[in-house]
């Protein structure tokens, strides 16, 4: 993974600047999805193993992990702490099974967004780190 927290915010923001389009495994400008956006912007270029739409008993936590190790926090934990270029593990209903990027917002200062692939929206996007989206988050691992 790359280590420079700068270089994958710029990464990610080419993907939202594109409104790349959500494509389940997904890899490129053509069709992305959440961790391939992820891929993309941290530049790494090791193995990813498939995966379904729904990933139960933690594969997706598992594999980030053996390329990250241990999260730097687990829910629950102080918000405040979060800093742009951390990646997050996040959970809707059921298992954890989306990820994204922490950036700095790109109009309010002082304000974080998350940079990832919603398939609701349908492409690469950002969205203000509110609460809707502070609660979902499970683990948060930083380089």
């Amino acid at each position: 993974m790359n280590n420079d927290r700068s270089k994958a915010i710029a990464r990610m923001r080419e993907l939202v600047a594109a409104k790349v389009p959500f494509v389940h495994q997904g890899r490129d400008f053509n069709g992305i999805d959440c961790v391939g956006a992820l891929i993309y912007a941290e530049e790494y270029d090791g193995d990813i193993p498939s995966y379904p739409d729904n990933p139960v008993n933690g594969e997706l936590e598992r594999h980030l992990s053996s390329i990250l190790g241990p999260p730097t926090f687990v829910r629950p934990f102080d918000y405040g702490l979060l800093l742009p270029g951390d990646i997050l593990s996040m959970q809707y209903k059921g298992p954890i099974r989306h990820v994204a990027l922490v950036v700095p917002h790109v109009s309010i200062p002082n304000q974080l967004s998350i940079a990832h692939t919603d398939s609701s929206v349908g492409y690469v996007t950002e969205h203000i780190l509110d609460l809707k989206w502070l609660r979902r988050i499970v683990k948060v691992w930083r380089r």
